[in-house]
């Protein structure tokens, strides 16, 4: 630990990095250092090396709280906000650390690691906050005593817009048109927001555009596909000053019970069938998106004397007697060559 640094000269000195001086572990060493030539006895003298505590560093004013009112309307980038000063008594090297409260302003301040000038990284107006708590810790490498807390008031700061119809689920059903949905966001400076709308579900998030606060259908939305029935959208408003959090909203397009078509669509088909009493098939088909759905076909053209059917599953048409329009056998009220069939299943007509 202690040594003479050379046979001719009597200088002892600590070595150090061999071991370490713990006041706490002994308070003193005595050293005996002797010294002879090859004829004389040698002499002997005792060193008594007196250990001393480190002493810690010291805040200047020793205090542990303090405030500052800082007006953001001023502040620049680069300007000191604060001078933290510190002394120790043993004239050891001091070293500042900073820590910031709430977290996210940790990028908006830089503390010299020496100096212990607390400086602003870019102007505050930006910060967005009314205050923040700045944790000043000092060490001389052997002692670190209790932080300086302070206070930072920022004086005329802006507030962060503040969505209020988001974070949730909105159902839009299928048929829906125009404006399926309004941002909404308060901001309490009164300013001009722009708005930030994305989405990871991007074939979905294709159904529909954004024009400021406004999300509306771009295409028809289809309940049916189940691949665009969900859109997660991330949102997010931003004053000239501050930008708000993210705000998540899904946008769930709802079931809506379409009118079926039939096809072929004309309007008139015409079919020739023999008499008698007999059902043809006309040839029709529905198409209907709502795949789960259960069609009903009716005919809506006057039948009065009940001569024609319908089947309702089918969609079959017939008569419902021997029907006869020879005119070898035509007597009064015989049956007419021509009936138009008006037939509907679900809303969609079609003739023959």
């Amino acid at each position: 630990m202690f040594r003479v640094t050379s046979p001719s000269a009597e200088c002892l000195e600590y070595r150090a990095g061999v071991d370490t001086l713990s006041h706490a572990s002994a308070d003193s060493y005595l050293i005996t250092v002797a010294c002879e030539d090859s004829s004389e006895t040698p002499a002997t003298e005792v060193i008594q090396v007196i250990i001393t505590p480190s002493s810690p560093p010291v805040f200047d004013p020793d205090v542990k709280f303090a405030s500052v009112n800082i007006d953001v309307n001023i502040s620049s980038a680069g300007d000191v906000l604060y001078d933290v000063n510190a002394t120790d008594a043993d004239f050891d090297d001091v070293i500042y650390t900073l820590a910031v409260t709430p977290a996210e302003a940790s990028d908006a301040f830089f503390i010299g690691p020496y100096s212990g000038e607390i400086t602003a990284l870019y102007d505050l107006i930006y910060l967005c906050l009314s205050s923040v708590s700045l944790e000043v810790t000092i060490t001389d490498g052997v002692s670190t005593p209790q932080p300086l807390v302070i206070t930072m008031l920022l004086d005329n700061s802006h507030v962060s817009p503040i969505g209020i119809n988001l974070d949730r689920e909105v159902h839009i059903p299928e048929d829906a048109t125009g404006t399926v949905y309004t941002i909404r966001f308060v901001d309490g400076d009164g300013d001009a927001l722009t708005y930030s709308v994305t989405s990871s579900d991007t074939t979905s998030f294709a159904q529909y555009s954004v024009t400021g606060d406004q999300i509306d259908a771009a295409t028809a939305l289809d309940y049916e596909d189940i691949t665009l029935r969900t859109t997660d959208l991330t949102i997010k408003a931003a004053d000239p000053y501050c930008e708000s959090q993210e705000y998540s909203l899904r946008l769930e397009v709802t079931d809506v019970n379409e009118a079926p078509t039939i096809f072929p669509n004309q309007t008139v088909t015409n079919v020739k069938v023999c008499e008698g009493l007999g059902v043809f098939d006309p040839g029709l088909t529905v198409n209907d998106p709502d795949l789960t759905d259960v069609h009903v076909w009716t005919l809506i053209s006057t039948n009065l004397d009940g001569y024609y059917s319908i089947d309702p599953s089918t969609g079959w048409l017939g008569t419902t007697l021997d029907y006869d329009i020879d005119p070898d056998y035509n007597k009064s009220g015989a049956f007419p060559t021509n009936y138009l069939y008006v037939v509907q299943v679900g809303g969609s007509r079609s003739s023959f």
